[in-house]
């Protein structure tokens, strides 16, 4: 083989692995992605979160999905310490019908008596509850 035809299938070769990265980078990102455990629904949409250690307890991740909601909804998470509200907490904002919300985090101290109370609301109406970190799947 001539140096020129070696050149052309060193260049064909870096072409190809850099394909192979752009196409094996995406499904890789997805594997990042949160393990989402909905924890309340109403009207379609559902209040999600997980949770991963932090330095200072769990931190629980959360987001409302309302891909199949028919309204607007919102949802909350506010950290309690033996029942009463802390001023750690997370709202998601007003989230429209058929669309996912930004993620937030609440950090929940591993220590007893905190505990995470939640709730998913629309204009109209709401439920909700308390959950320990026990309750709270890992993302």
């Amino acid at each position: 083989m001539g140096g020129n035809t070696v050149s052309r299938i060193r260049q064909c070769a870096v072409v190809s692995g850099v394909a192979m990265a752009a196409l094996v980078a995406p499904a890789g990102a997805q594997a990042a992605s949160p393990h989402w455990h909905t924890i309340e629904h109403l009207a379609g949409a559902k209040l999600q979160v997980c949770k991963v250690h932090a330095k200072a307890g769990w931190k629980i991740k959360a987001r409302v999905d309302g891909r199949r909601a028919t309204s607007k909804t919102s949802g909350l998470l506010t950290v309690t310490h033996k029942g009463e509200p802390t001023k750690r907490h997370w709202t998601s904002g007003w989230v429209k019908a058929h669309h996912v919300g930004k993620a937030g985090s609440v950090v929940l101290p591993r220590k007893a008596g905190y505990k995470v109370m939640f709730g998913i609301g629309t204009g109209g109406m709401g439920d909700g509850g308390v959950a320990g970190a026990k309750k709270i799947g890992r993302c």
